[in-house]
């Protein structure tokens, strides 16, 4: 038996092989045509619309021949006549709406993908309901005593409701792109990002509260935001595991962007980078490790910030002059 030169690969839109080709020798024709080596049905392809054929130097070319649509190779084009050579880094080309890849014979091939196998879900279960228990507890700090019972709806039902409602979705997702329905795996990515993201909001929140270390509490909502990101790109893996490098890109890129517009926002409306700090409950005195400030010290510290309050002042009523004039106008 011979030994096949290559393999050119007919991929689905999640990059899955549909129809595979063994390549004996060269030229190998494509096209619409039933006499065709590898038949297309697409009435985007021409007839003869591309041939691969081996160069002088033994390798392989592809080869555009007329049609109306060309070959599409990476962001280049190929019109009629025009050729390309197909290397082991080629990552395909498209035919009409055919995505095609060769595969070589010699090339090395990329390390075995680890698959991802649901074991139990004891502990997604327990992450779970610590979630749960946590969104409770914190209604329980934030009601005030005999509350009604509706009051308690939202983190008895809708926080369960929610997270499930979150998953299904991304596990339809890869039920579409990669035929698994990972419903499970999703939970698993949801309920831990999310708990970790109440205990970093309470962890930051609470030190900082306890040291004075007011960094901590004004760094809090971008370290949940961050953990947020993280979760969402950790769900896209799931569903997109050969673009994980691709989807981190995307995802710290629309942080920073996100980032850059909360810290502008905050500047124009605020004048400060960071929201105002604010908390609803603090820590017992006996936690506090921070020496208490003396009176005098605390009023020469706050007149220090006259300056910034006139200026605010200041440029709050030259707008407001400013718009009253426009509306004269």
């Amino acid at each position: 038996m011979t030994a096949p030169l290559a393999l050119v690969e007919l991929l689905d839109r999640d990059g899955r092989v549909r129809r595979a080709l063994p390549v004996t020798n060269w030229p190998l024709r494509i096209g619409r045509a039933i006499d065709n080596d590898l038949v297309l049905d697409d009435p985007h392809v021409a007839p003869y619309h591309a041939r691969i054929e081996a160069g002088d130097d033994g390798l392989p070319w592809l080869v555009a021949l007329p049609s109306v649509n060309g070959v599409q190779v990476g962001r280049r084009r190929l019109a009629a006549g025009e050729r390309t050579r197909l290397t082991g880094a080629d990552l395909g080309w498209t035919v009409g709406t055919a995505r095609l890849r060769a595969r070589l014979a010699g090339e090395p091939l990329a390390p075995e993908r680890a698959l991802h196998v649901e074991t139990g879900q004891g502990a997604t279960i327990g992450f779970a309901l610590a979630l749960w228990a946590w969104q409770l507890a914190a209604q329980a700090i934030r009601l005030d005593p005999g509350a009604k019972l509706t009051e308690w709806l939202a983190p008895l039902f809708g926080v369960p409701a929610s997270v499930a409602g979150w998953c299904l979705a991304w596990a339809l997702a890869s039920k579409l792109f990669q035929q698994r329905f990972d419903f499970w795996a999703h939970v698993a990515v949801a309920v831990r990002f999310l708990l970790g993201i109440e205990v970093a909001g309470f962890v930051l929140d609470g030190v900082a509260a306890v040291t004075s270390w007011d960094a901590l509490s004004r760094i809090s909502g971008g370290v949940e935001a961050a953990i947020g990101v993280a979760m969402i790109w950790a769900h896209a893996r799931l569903v997109l595991p050969g673009r994980a490098r691709a989807l981190a890109l995307f995802a710290t890129a629309a942080y920073v962007v996100g980032a850059g517009i909360v810290v502008t926002q905050n500047l124009q409306r605020n004048d400060r980078v960071f929201t105002e700090l604010y908390s609803a409950t603090l820590p017992p005195p006996g936690l506090l490790w921070a020496k208490p400030v003396a009176p005098e010290v605390f009023v020469r510290d706050a007149a220090a910030l006259r300056e910034r309050l006139d200026r605010s002042v200041r440029d709050a009523q030259a707008e407001q002059k400013g718009s009253e004039a426009d509306a004269g106008d």
